[in-house]
């Protein structure tokens, strides 16, 4: 496994656990949701796009 692999692997776990803890966090504190983010389409891209990197790293 080369470098390249090796730090896309941190990096997609670092993100995973920071959305992870912050989003749970920030809604436990009683912050509102960001209005322009807080759209189905976007909700549904993002799962999207979390499920493509997660095989990419099992792929890869």
């Amino acid at each position: 496994m080369g470098l390249f692999h090796w730090c896309a692997r941190l990096i997609s776990v670092l993100g995973g656990l920071t959305a992870g803890v912050v989003a749970p966090v920030a809604d436990l504190l009683g912050l509102p949701p960001v209005p322009a983010l807080d759209q189905p389409a976007l909700r549904a891209a993002g799962a999207a796009l979390a499920g493509l990197s997660i095989a990419a790293v099992f792929a890869c």
